[in-house]
């Protein structure tokens, strides 16, 4: 599991994004017992490789989006320490504002820009961080659980979706969710919790759907989650 206040402005400590269980067969009747209810049914260990594609979901949108607030704070700051220090307008009103609407120009092109880069080379770059980001994650977790890998079972209902281990079972409704974000391998939802106004990413890999599969629920989530504005974001 993950929490974080702010996402795209504070990072998420790699030590909050787990879950807490230990065996799969321990969590099969906790999960059996709302099978009616359920639309879509994820089940999944705990593996190296998948907490590698999770952290991805995470480290690709924080990428993109601080290429993004790079970009916007640069150019005005740039703008403003030219204006002060320099004359970028000649002494003229007419030259200044001609100025002001390049560096508007350039501030638009720059932020959109950011997005690009953030998608392209900064992908790679979240890439090379989830790989040494699950490894430690993974490392560290079979540690504490003496050797045992954790079962995760991810089932989505009418109105929320729960997540189940073999010591906790969580309820998340879709009207706290307000981001989707998907990469090749897994997708993640950014959930609001009010009790604490903090937020936590929760991601499952793609392939291990036992009821449904990605494009049905990526429907699904786009129409219930209506605080995710832009549906899911991909990577």
């Amino acid at each position: 599991m993950s929490k974080k206040k702010d996402i795209g402005k504070k990072a998420v400590p790699k030590k909050e994004l787990q879950n807490t269980g230990v065996n799969a067969a321990e969590i099969q009747n906790k999960s059996d017992r709302f099978d009616t209810n359920t639309k879509f049914e994820i089940k999944y260990k705990e593996t190296q490789d998948v907490l590698e594609k999770i952290c991805m979901t995470y480290n690709a949108d924080k990428v993109s989006i601080n290429c993004r607030m790079f970009a916007v704070i640069a150019v005005p700051f740039i703008t403003g320490l030219m204006i002060a220090y320099g004359n970028p307008g000649g002494g003229t009103t007419k030259g200044m504002v001609i100025f002001l609407l390049k560096a508007l120009v350039i501030w638009v092109a720059a932020y959109f820009g950011g997005g690009i880069f953030g998608r392209t080379f900064g992908k790679k770059i979240a890439a090379l961080t989830s790989a040494g980001d699950g490894e430690e994650m993974f490392e560290t977790r079979t540690k504490r659980r003496k050797g045992e890998i954790l079962a995760v079972c991810v089932r989505f209902g009418e109105d929320s979706f729960e997540n189940i281990t073999k010591t906790l079972t969580k309820t998340y409704r879709y009207a706290n969710v307000t981001r989707l974000i998907e990469t090749d391998d897994a997708m993640a939802l950014v959930v609001l919790q009010p009790s604490t106004g903090e937020k936590g990413l929760y991601g499952f890999p793609k392939d291990s759907f036992t009821k449904g599969d990605a494009e049905s629920l990526k429907a699904f989530l786009e129409e219930k989650c209506k605080g995710a504005k832009k549906g899911f974001i991909k990577y």
